[in-house]
């Protein structure tokens, strides 16, 4: 097994080293984000969910404190049943070293009913934003556990956050979840490529933050594409239908 593991980290490096081998990752597969809500009003974020179903985008990335749920609003009045939704439950305390505490069962149940209709349906997946390193210790495994079986939804994971320090894929807790919503930039320098390639070979794995909120945006479909041949699905946002055009 050791061996195995070893053979194939060989022959990962070697394919990330030949960008001649990469290939243009489908629009179906990008997660449209929503954060970006926030700043825009309504007409302007409907015109947005009108875009992406233009260039053939049908994945959705929101949370229920994005635009204090209006995103969530939005893509309920908007997606098509065959439409793709992941959303995120806020932790109540981000900064407790008690994982209960963060995620009583109450709270998972009442934030995840409200999302599902302001929804108007279950989301395909929800990840348990603002986590922490702090939970992934064995102590905290029954906790988790607990929660996520609260959830009864198709998928659940988790959204780690920029400046993550943590090493979810080696602890117990990613033997639980489904999906794995991680950042890649500047600010995260300990989640590289070659460890969202070997989350991918287990997990669907969402990669956000790749353009810093807009403050970085060179390079957009290079990038995108990038992300995309590693096994991953980018979760890029936009203020303006042209902004989805130009990643084609």
């Amino acid at each position: 097994m050791a061996y195995a593991r070893e053979v194939y980290l060989h022959i990962l490096k070697f394919m990330l080293m030949l960008p001649k081998l990469r290939t243009v990752m489908g629009m179906n597969e990008i997660y449209l984000g929503t954060w970006q809500f926030e700043q825009i009003g309504g007409a302007q974020r409907e015109a947005l969910v009108n875009a992406a179903h233009e260039q053939g985008i049908s994945r959705f990335d929101t949370a229920a404190v994005y635009a204090s749920g209006e995103a969530e609003s939005v893509l309920g009045r908007m997606m098509s049943a065959g439409d793709t939704v992941v959303t995120k439950i806020p932790a109540v305390n981000k900064n407790t070293s008690n994982f209960s505490d963060a995620y009583p069962d109450e709270h998972v149940k009442r934030v995840l009913g409200e999302s599902s209709s302001r929804l108007n349906r279950v989301p395909d997946g929800v990840l348990l934003h603002n986590w922490s390193a702090a939970w992934e210790g064995p102590e905290n495994t029954e906790k988790v556990v607990s929660v996520l079986e609260s959830m009864h939804v198709p998928s659940v994971g988790v959204s780690l956050p920029n400046r993550y320090t943590g090493t979810i894929e080696s602890s117990e807790v990613f033997n639980l979840i489904n999906n794995v919503e991680l950042p890649y930039n500047q600010l995260s320098p300990l989640l590289t490529r070659e460890r969202i390639a070997l989350m991918t070979l287990s997990k669907n794995v969402l990669v956000r933050s790749l353009f810093m909120h807009g403050n970085d945006v060179r390079d957009v479909k290079v990038r995108i594409s990038d992300i995309s041949n590693l096994g991953a699905r980018p979760v890029v946002g936009a203020t303006l239908p042209s902004q989805i055009e130009s990643w084609l």
